[in-house]
């Protein structure tokens, strides 16, 4: 899916890990997520938008995929879709820039070495990722593309082992496994307590000119400002359930809780507004 260019007609709104494909209750419910992008003309999901593709769910993920432009489309809002570790292989941008470069918008699996340090493959990620960095000429490597570029060879290798096939079954037994294991919730609330110092320290390396950072990947909806940087993680719809939207227009960033009310998902209650001119 080829997203051209990176310019976007304001007010932008950013919204990360829909997961659509998970236990599969989204495919005949979209329309309850037009709230979120009603009054902006431009809607960025940012990454984790589907699961993994497995064979068998990859035809599912692209239609969701698919239906979700068309519902933006018939409310002439544009989509611009970027790749997390979930959907890498059906997106093909990773990052995106706006107020002339002083937000980058990115996934956020690029700021950890690992990837997803609360997996068991964090290991086999990390060295695919190095390998990739290795590879690659210094300028390159030094590079925001690089960078992900790393993550999207290392995930590649693998093959997608992040997620596998969605059920129901799986689906609940990956919750519990995260809930009920020691050493994974650890490395989860570890990767929690890192994020904000990461982000910003990845900002500062691969982006410096941005003095914000919207990210997601985590699941935990957050705003912190480390220095003279901002960062934003706009959590997930999906387990533990919390969520934010991110919307851009003007320099400014207000960011706004995103509550389910009569089934519907829309923006609520305002917790930042502030200016990046």
């Amino acid at each position: 899916m080829n997203v051209p260019g990176t310019s976007c007609e304001e007010p932008v709104a950013v919204v990360s890990d829909l997961h659509l494909s998970w236990f599969g209750r989204w495919a005949a419910r979209l329309e309850r997520l037009r709230p979120l992008w009603s009054g902006v003309r431009t809607i960025v999901f940012n990454g984790d938008t589907v699961n993994w593709p497995s064979s068998a769910d990859e035809p599912r993920s692209r239609q969701m995929l698919a239906h979700l432009r068309r519902l933006c489309e018939e409310d002439e809002v544009r989509t611009i879709f970027l790749a997390g570790n979930c959907d890498y292989d059906i997106v093909d941008r990773g990052h995106l820039t706006l107020a002339g470069g002083r937000i980058l918008v990115t996934h956020g699996e690029v700021i950890f070495p690992s990837i997803c340090p609360w997996r068991r493959q964090a290991a086999g990620m990390r060295r695919e990722r190095d390998l990739a960095l290795q590879k690659m000429p210094p300028q390159r490597r030094a590079s925001l593309e690089g960078q992900l570029a790393s993550v999207r060879q290392a995930l590649t290798v693998l093959q997608g082992g992040i997620q596998g096939p969605v059920s129901p079954v799986r689906g609940l037994l990956q919750v519990l496994a995260v809930t009920s294991q020691p050493g994974r919730l650890w490395r989860m609330l570890r990767a929690w307590r890192q994020t904000p110092v990461l982000a910003a320290r990845f900002l500062k390396l691969y982006w410096p000119q941005a003095g914000v950072i919207i990210i997601g990947h985590t699941h935990r909806p957050g705003l912190w400002q480390l220095n003279d940087r901002i960062i934003v993680n706009t959590g997930s719809l999906e387990w533990p359930g919390r969520a934010l939207v991110a919307r851009v227009e003007a320099e400014r960033v207000r960011v706004q809780k995103i509550a389910r009310r009569g089934g519907e998902y829309r923006p609520g209650r305002t917790v930042a507004d502030f200016s990046v001119g």
